[in-house]
């Protein structure tokens, strides 16, 4: 052990060879100790061999092999010497703190925890040279932590780092005292709403580490001070001003030290110095020095490459999204700006491979989905539209990946097996590589392209003559619509670019009230609707012209993010147009081969009514009989208590699937969400994607309900109930978007089964036809359904249970369900 540290110390012990020499002494001195059950030797064995490994510092395997080394020996050391352990504890939750393998958040929570532990124990010995360290190492923790309230951990960092300057400067221990000034600094120049004090503070933070440090003596700590120090100045003036060049030059002396190093330190601060460089070029571009771009991305790439070497996915996301942004909106490089972006995307998988759980899993998507949404745009305005399909393509058909992220084939998926099921190769370990065939397999059956990208040609092939696909993407940038279309004997990709229209727009439109009135308040909602459409008209207006250009008979949509809960085809349709959705294109082809499949015999209907619900439904029943009449094989789920596998059972044999009840859809869960069944039953999203292919000939679902088409923000398309029916082999559903009135639904399903087994419409086609019907429903009309089926004439109620406008306004008003409110928030999804 002696021996180990003694070549640890010696001069050359930053040679790799020898530092591997020293970890073979400590092994074996590791041995012996455990022979003799000495627990501080075999303690600070592991201790030692944690600091060989921070030597070594290859890459982000030996940072994990440290973490390991300092695990055992917090283990070994925990009921030896107390000073020796809490040490180790104070360096182990900088090492996770530190750490690149498993999630940020993670590691962040595990370092704040152990430092926490090594603040107590300090503290009860009264060595407060180690609770000092501990609070330095908090305060750290505290400015990188992402779970929480990020402005109280931004308080209790600053708390930390004041506690341990007070606590180094008592202790006379110069080094660490400017070591924490300078982690001061850092925090200030993190918080979430930069003010002038913490810049204020910043500086003097900085001056203060400097005092200590200096170029000749610590210039690695001396360079971090300066970096930063060149940063608060530049933030604390305008571009114009000589000390804003003047703190440039700051930040530049800095990172020619960085310059060359080669450890992770050296490297890490260089790659932060780039980019606090890069924040000012671009400044200096937005006060009119155009020449400054280059500079910026000249920044920002060597950034990217210095993050992408360390394997730091988290920081090259951040970094290669920044750099995109660099060369589109100021330099109006859009060929460069999709290869920046590409490169965020590629960290973002690595992030999503490594994602723990679901809801981390939904919250990365969801950042996938908008630098889809960038790149997308990119492409388009790079003018190349085939592209930019294929990129929302890759947004929007995450099916395989569902199936393997939400846990729902088998509660043992671990991320390991999550990456595994991204590359298409066998997993060995605990989860047989024949089980994981057996899983491709059977999803195959549904999608042939399971776990095979998209490409262009793929997209345009599967356009069918005289119909148009078009994906829509909102950006922080502006809008884009994609349409693929038929022309002659061949298929075009267009792309139509709305700048008018940025994220902001749709977001302050759906804040303005929409989303309000369409959850919470229906009675609102017939104002807020009409005022939503007049506002998406100029994003509406532009694929609409364009489609009558091209004249295609049928038009299906698939929207992106928020716009999910826009009934965009109300501003679409035309006089012999249908316009539908699809919640991608992979899906949808699967939906086409499923609409061939028949069945012998006369059409049977499957119906679920749940009329004594809370609040009640009382034309659910109503609804079910009339729709029940028109088939001559029924199996009606109302009056004794179903489940859900009872009615997926039955629906298995149905050429039509329908629900009247209530339909919740969950923003936190969306594989959650559900519609009730009798009894109090539900059936859930998770219940119906288990089931893949079974319900095959089936033509449509038709679920009578509130919300039931609501994907909210989740990109990813297998998470509502809608798609659950499409995985599940159902051709198309008919869904609603917001909370519908039970009198004006049991109208228009009635003249929907009406169009569809009398009529011969296609799905689509039939469920606009119901709504025009309603729309031109006059009040006699109304009156006369009412009485044929003896229901009360004052039934208000509505899906959901709140209010819809009064009933004797029906009554007076010639036509009562005229507005879109009571039948533009039912949509056909499905081919």
């Amino acid at each position: 052990m002696a021996r180990a540290q003694a070549m640890l110390r010696s001069p050359a012990a930053g040679a790799e060879s020898g530092l591997l020499k020293v970890l073979d002494i400590l092994s074996g001195a590791r041995s012996v100790a455990m022979i003799g059950d000495d627990r501080t030797v075999v303690g600070t064995t592991h201790a030692t061999a944690a600091e060989v490994y921070d030597l070594l510092d290859r890459n982000a395997d030996d940072l994990d092999r440290r973490v390991g080394e300092l695990t055992m020996a917090a283990h070994w050391l925990r009921h030896g010497d107390p000073a020796e352990y809490i040490r180790c504890l104070n360096v182990l939750g900088d090492a996770y703190r530190r750490r690149v393998h498993d999630l940020h958040w993670r590691n962040m929570e595990k370092a704040l925890s152990v430092l926490r532990a090594a603040t107590r124990r300090a503290r009860r010995l009264e060595r407060w040279d180690l609770w000092a360290r501990a609070k330095l190492g908090l305060g750290v923790a505290y400015g990188e932590r992402i779970a929480g309230d990020r402005r109280r951990n931004h308080r209790r960092a600053l708390h930390a780092f004041d506690d341990a300057i007070a606590g180094f400067s008592r202790l006379g221990d110069a080094e660490r005292w400017a070591q924490a000034h300078s982690a001061l600094a850092e925090a200030h120049l993190k918080a979430e709403e930069l003010s002038s004090a913490d810049l204020r503070a910043a500086v003097a933070a900085c001056r203060s580490a400097l005092t200590v440090y200096s170029r000749d003596r610590t210039p690695f700590e001396w360079a971090v001070a300066r970096a930063m120090l060149g940063k608060a100045l530049m933030l604390s003036c305008e571009p114009h001003d000589p000390d804003f060049d003047r703190a440039l030059r700051t930040q530049q002396d800095a990172l020619q030290i960085f310059t060359g190093g080669t450890t992770r330190d050296e490297r890490s601060a260089a790659a932060a110095t780039l980019i606090g460089l890069a924040e000012g070029h671009v400044r200096k571009v937005a006060a009119g020095f155009t020449a400054e771009a280059a500079h910026a991305v000249e920044c920002l790439s060597r950034a990217l490459k210095i993050n992408t070497e360390l394997g730091r996915p988290f920081e090259c996301r951040a970094v290669a999204v920044e750099l995109g942004m660099v060369h589109a909106d100021i330099g109006g490089d859009w060929n460069s700006a999709t290869s920046a972006w590409e490169a965020a995307l590629e960290a973002h998988e690595v992030l999503l491979s490594l994602s723990p759980d679901q809801q981390t899993r939904e919250m990365e998507a969801s950042e996938g989905q908008r630098l889809v949404g960038l790149l997308a745009y990119a492409h388009a305005r790079a003018g190349n539209p085939e592209a930019a399909g294929v990129a929302l393509e890759r947004g929007r058909a995450r099916v395989a990946r569902n199936f393997v992220e939400s846990d729902l084939l088998s509660p043992d998926l671990t991320p390991e097996m999550y990456a595994a099921a991204i590359a298409a190769e066998p997993v060995a370990g605990p989860w047989p590589a024949s089980e994981f065939s057996n899983l491709v397999a059977r999803l195959r059956t549904v999608f042939p392209d399971f776990l095979r990208p998209a490409d262009a040609q793929t997209l345009l092939s599967a356009v069918a003559s005289g119909q148009a696909v078009s994906y829509l993407a909102v950006t922080v940038l502006g809008s884009v619509w994609i349409v693929l279309s038929h022309a002659e004997d061949r298929t075009l990709a267009d792309a139509i670019i709305v700048d008018d229209v940025t994220s902001e727009d749709l977001r302050q439109l759906l804040t303005g009230g929409y989303v309000q009135a369409q959850f919470w308040a229906p009675a609102d909602f017939p104002r807020a609707l009409a005022d939503g459409m007049r506002r998406l008209e100029t994003l509406l207006a532009p694929l609409r012209r364009r489609i009558d250009e091209l004249g295609p008979g049928s038009l299906i949509l698939i929207p992106t993010g928020y716009t999910n809960l826009l009934p965009l085809h109300l501003g679409l349709e035309a006089e012999g147009r249908t316009v539908s959705y699809a919640p991608s294109m992979t899906v949808l082809t699967m939906a086409r081969t499923n609409a061939t499949v028949s069945r012998n015999g006369p059409a049977s209907l499957v119906a679920v009514a749940v009329a004594d619900s809370t609040p009640p439904l009382p034309l659910a029943d109503v609804e079910v009989r009339r729709a029940a009449a028109l088939f001559e094989n029924v199996t009606v789920f109302s009056t004794t208590p179903a489940d859900g596998d009872e009615v997926l059972a039955a629906a298995e044999h149905a050429d039509y699937l329908h629900f009247a009840s209530h339909g919740h859809a969950n923003a936190n869960q969306p594989q959650a969400s559900y519609l009730e069944l009798p009894g109090g039953g539900r059936l859930h999203v998770a219940d119906i994607i288990r089931r893949p292919n079974e319900l095959r000939g089936t033509r449509v679902a038709v679920l009578s309900a509130c919300q039931t088409a609501l994907t909210l923000d989740q990109p990813d398309e297998l998470l509502a109930l809608p798609t659950a029916f499409l995985v599940a082999g159902v051709a198309g559903v008919i869904a609603a978007l917001w909370a519908v009135d039970d009198l004006a639904t049991a109208l228009l399903m009635d003249r929907l089964y009406v169009h569809l087994t009398t009529g011969g419409l296609s799905p689509a086609r039939a469920l606009r036809r119901a709504q025009r019907d309603l729309a031109t429903m006059t009040a006699p009309d109304v009156l006369t359904y009412l009485r044929e089926r003896e229901v009360p004439e004052n039934v208000t109620t509505t899906r959901s249970g709140a209010g819809a406008p009064e009933p004797d306004a029906r009554g007076f008003s010639p036509y009562p369900f005229a507005d879109p409110y009571y039948w533009a928030g039912f949509l056909y999804i499905g081919a």
